[in-house]
This record gives structure tokens, C-alpha cells and sequence, in this order.
């Protein structure tokens, strides 16, 4: 009875340990993906759901982000942008996540419920945890194609 009841210690011991031994592997894995400059989590901005419209936009991101975005020390090759597009209700009102390709080429599915809403956009930089707020909008239409789109 006093073996089983050791074995019994034994294992509960060996099975916390190895739960804290994979505690500190983890937050040791997040703290050196952090410091040498791996992408940091996006924010928690999730489009909204159960929508009556779509509306799609296509285009680039304009020239001139992209020279500040390099100015900035930033290098959208690596893949880590993302464009969000927001209804009235700003940061609460999310519409759109999508990529952001190395050339700056975009496709947003944007969501809705009401025409004529003002959309406005936002650069997520993965690589320095950084919002960029667009200055350019659009007004959402129901299923309509916007083409040739460049944010600025």
C-alpha cells in the first residue's frame, strides 16, 4: 500500500514538473521570437459576421505609404502586413482582414449591413506591432467591385 501510494507521489511530482517545464519553454520560445524581431501578433480585430453585404476592393497600397513605410525601416517582403478596414464604430467595426502582398497588391472582402457607410482602412506591420491609420475611405455599397483601388 505505502508503494503504491509512493508511486502514486511520484508521478503527480513528475507530471506538475513537466508542466511547468513546458510553461517556461513556451514563454522562453515568446520572449526570443519577440526579441529577434519575429512577427508579433496582429490586434484582435475580427470582421464582423452574419452580414447581409459584401463588397470586394482590389488594388495596391499607394506609393507614398510605401516610401514612408521604408523610411520607417519597414519591409513589406517579409510578408507581415495586413489591411483591415473598419465601418462608423471604428476599431469595434471591423469589415475586412486581408495580406498585403511583397508588391503592396491587396483583395478585401469588405462586410456590411448598410449602404453609403464611410470605410476606413489601417495597416497592421507584423514586424513592429504598429497600426497605421490610411487617410483614404470608400463608401460601402452592396455588392459592388471596386477595382484598381490604391489606398493612400
Amino acid at each position: 500500500m505505502k508503494m503504491k501510494s509512493l508511486l502514486r507521489a511520484i508521478t503527480v511530482i513528475l507530471f506538475l514538473f513537466s508542466i511547468a517545464a513546458i510553461m517556461l519553454i513556451s514563454i522562453s520560445i515568446a520572449s526570443l521570437s519577440e526579441s529577434i524581431g519575429l512577427s508579433k501578433p496582429a490586434p484582435d480585430w475580427t470582421p464582423i459576421s452574419g452580414n447581409q453585404y459584401n463588397m470586394i476592393a482590389f488594388g495596391h497600397i499607394h506609393d507614398s505609404f510605401w516610401t514612408q513605410f521604408h523610411i520607417n525601416g519597414g519591409n513589406p517582403g517579409q510578408g507581415r502586413l495586413v489591411l483591415y478596414s473598419f465601418g462608423p464604430k471604428g476599431e469595434r467595426d471591423c469589415r475586412s482582414r486581408c495580406n498585403i502582398g511583397p508588391d503592396g497588391a491587396y483583395y478585401a472582402t469588405i462586410r456590411g449591413n448598410t449602404r453609403g457607410e464611410a470605410i476606413n482602412f489601417k495597416i497592421y506591420d507584423g514586424n513592429n506591432g504598429k497600426a497605421y491609420d490610411l487617410k483614404y475611405t470608400i463608401t460601402f455599397e452592396a455588392d459592388a467591385v471596386v477595382e484598381n483601388f490604391d489606398i493612400r
